[in-house]
């Protein structure tokens, strides 16, 4: 350290700014511990789940919704329900609604409800879940 000054006003002022820097210091320095033991533990969770995990099996994939072919084919006029495919997304509609393109098969209400129940998704514009009751 360089020379300090001789008089004790300023030797004063030094002196309590020094301490209050250790105490700052150690006040990170605890954070910075707290800190450390929280991601040390949380390591040492992860790892023993790890572990548990490369001994279960991974969990089964959600089924995907059903497609098209799959579902029949209503002859009668019913409440107006379609399904629509779209790649791979499949969904209800009402059957006025247009915003899906896609091969589309007309369903009555019974089937409509089933699509639903199966995991069918409705389309969040025209609800047709709410006309069915849903």
């Amino acid at each position: 350290m360089s020379e300090l000054p001789p008089d004790p006003t300023r030797l004063r002022v030094i002196l309590a700014w020094l301490e209050e820097q250790v105490t700052d210091n150690a006040t990170v320095g605890t954070f910075v511990r707290l800190q450390r033991d929280t991601v040390t533990q949380a390591f040492a969770q992860t790892e023993g789940e790890s572990e548990q995990q490369r001994a279960e099996p991974p969990p089964a994939a959600p089924a995907k919704p059903p497609r098209m072919t799959g579902l029949p084919t209503s002859t009668s006029r019913g409440p107006g329900f379609k399904v629509v495919e779209q790649g791979d997304l499949v969904s209800l509609h009402l059957d006025d609604c247009n915003v899906d393109d896609g091969p589309t098969r007309r369903v009555d209400a019974h089937e409509a409800v089933a699509a639903l129940r199966e995991g069918l998704a409705a389309c969040v514009m025209c609800r047709p879940d709410l006309e069915l009751g849903g």
